[in-house]
């Protein structure tokens, strides 16, 4: 082999090097990036699902509030909105999947 080609191939195997090494500084970062996206949707969902049991946990108190009360059905009415307003919320979040092995 020559001198002429073992320093081409040098050159080459060393722009060769130094690409891996940005492809891998890349995927680190967006690797980095995925991490953190991950960690901030989770802290959203969390942020949703509690907003929902609250909600819903109102409206169950609403509900056992005038469980003996005669309310009118405009009122009634509501609170069947209600009720469909927050189920339409709760379908948004995905339900945790049950644990392997638990009927569904």
């Amino acid at each position: 082999m020559s001198a002429e080609l073992a320093a081409e191939l040098a050159g080459t195997n060393a722009q060769i090097s130094e690409g891996i090494a940005e492809v891998v500084a890349r995927i680190d970062a967006l690797s980095e990036l995925a991490a953190e996206l991950a960690a901030e949707l989770a802290g959203t969902n969390a942020q949703i699902s509690k907003g929902i049991a609250e909600v819903v946990a109102r409206i169950d108190a609403l509900e056992a509030s005038l469980a003996n009360v005669d309310i009118p059905s405009e009122a009634q009415a509501e609170l069947d909105a209600l009720k469909g307003a927050a189920q339409k919320l709760d379908d948004i979040v995905p339900d945790a999947p049950p644990a392997p092995g638990v009927p569904v």
